[in-house]
């Protein structure tokens, strides 16, 4: 197995969005995002009322606020009209709403709790296995002596002393969650993709790219020690990153390279020799490697179907089955070519793709609250917003509470002008002056 170690994480914390890019070495492996404004998120509890049945089993569920999500496998106790607790697996991609589970666990810092659970002490504590073998010992005693009957734990990493009080209050929390009554809605945020990779990485360095960002790290449940001061170049890695993960083509070492086209159906990726003049085993090994770090980027899921170059396929096919283990996402990696001399394999979608989450009307809305608050952090002073309409109407409906928050941050109303003499926005200073144009 081969693990990536993410080792540097860069941060922007922006009014209604934060936004990290986890690098191993110089390379970035993963983008994540979280919006506290939008909708169900991936580990979100909520309390739901049954509904009907769906095809294969599965049931869907009022979330409250008109909001469905469905279980493809839920329980078979579950009767129409019932309450009871979900989680979120992924929030709405495209035209479907979220995808849901009525097995619930609680995560917080190295902790996941659920309850409801059976069998024998020993086998309802698990230690990953990236703690150390004593260490792992001395935690599932401690754990132990705090574990009822119907309590089952995951740990993630080493939580340090006093692991099994710890341990107890995060049972307790849920405890409480399930124990909350009244309508459908949400009753727990989950800690975030952001908080996901401070998880997954317990070592990385943290980079805020100004004050804002360094605060709101610090006020994370599970707040990483090792961060250094703000830097404004931060922002440009960050928006770089993010725009290459957003094109369709990506180089490889020699002047090949890899075209990725997703589609509503599947990601389709080819393998083009370009200029180089390497091995074909050689291109595609090194082909395998950037078809991994892309599906992370990207959060790219569905059907994968590779078109490697026909001499040397199996190297392709190898380096997959090689870096499967590490995704944090992880997927039944390919056996071999199908009969058409495609590979082709199933990647489980873990909510937004990069492209829905950084393109379209809301993206835009955002990245100018964004311009605005670095417009504010070199100097300047944001009085006025000229764009487009729909930008304007998002900001004052669905994206009001970001609105507010740069106000917050601002210490000044901002005034929103209707405009379609740009191609996006223009953030205006006091005198009329631009600060910068999207």
């Amino acid at each position: 197995m081969n693990f990536v170690p993410i080792d540097r994480i860069l941060l922007e914390v922006s009014p209604g969005e934060a936004r990290a890019v986890a690098y191993s070495g110089d390379e970035p492996w993963e983008i994540a995002t979280e919006r506290p404004f939008a909708g169900p998120a991936a580990g979100d509890i909520y309390r739901v009322r049954a509904g009907g049945l769906a095809q294969g089993g599965g049931r869907f569920f009022d979330m409250g606020g008109d909001i469905s999500g469905l279980a493809r496998r839920a329980r078979e106790d579950w009767t129409d009209g019932a309450y009871g607790l979900v989680q979120v697996l992924r929030g709405a991609t495209g035209d479907k709403g979220p995808r849901v589970t009525d097995r619930v666990w609680l995560t917080e810092g190295p902790f996941a709790v659920a309850l409801e659970a059976a069998g024998s002490a020993a086998d309802r504590i698990e230690i990953a296995r990236r703690v150390a073998k004593l260490e792992r010992a001395r935690l599932r005693a401690e754990i132990m002596a705090v574990l009822a009957a119907d309590v089952a734990v995951q740990v993630s990493h080493n939580p340090g002393p006093e692991a099994g009080d710890k341990a107890s209050k995060t049972i307790g929390r849920l405890r409480a969650i399930a124990a909350q009554q009244g309508s459908p809605g949400r009753l727990h945020a989950a800690a975030g993709e952001i908080g996901g990779l401070a998880a997954r990485a317990p070592d990385a360095i943290w980079v805020p790219a100004d004050p804002a960002s360094a605060a709101w790290l610090s006020t994370q449940s599970d707040a990483p020690t090792n961060r250094l001061s703000p830097d404004r170049n931060v922002a440009v890695e960050i928006d770089a990153a993010i725009a290459d993960a957003l094109s369709l083509e990506a180089d490889l070492p020699g002047g090949a390279r890899l075209w990725i086209e997703p589609t509503h159906a599947l990601v389709a990726i080819d393998v083009d020799r370009g200029q180089s003049t390497a091995a074909g085993a050689d291109i595609n090994l090194a082909a395998g490697r950037e078809i991994v770090r892309q599906l992370r980027l990207r959060r790219l899921g569905g059907i994968i179907a590779i078109d490697f170059l026909r001499d040397g396929l199996s190297q392709g096919v190898a380096t997959l089955n090689d870096l499967a283990h590490g995704d944090p996402w992880p997927w039944q990696p390919p056996s071999g070519p199908e009969a058409s001399g495609l590979v082709a394999f199933q990647r489980s979608r873990s909510g937004p793709s990069l492209a829905e989450i950084s393109l379209g009307q809301d993206a835009a809305a955002l990245a100018t609250l964004r311009a605005a608050s670095r417009a504010a952090d070199r100097g300047g002073q944001p009085r006025r917003i000229a764009a487009l309409p729909t930008i304007v109407h998002a900001l004052q409906t669905d994206l009001a509470l970001a609105l507010a928050e740069a106000e917050r941050r601002l210490g000044q109303t901002l005034d929103l002008e209707r405009t379609k003499t740009v191609r996006f926005s223009r953030i205006h200073g006091p005198n009329g002056e631009v600060l910068d144009e999207l």
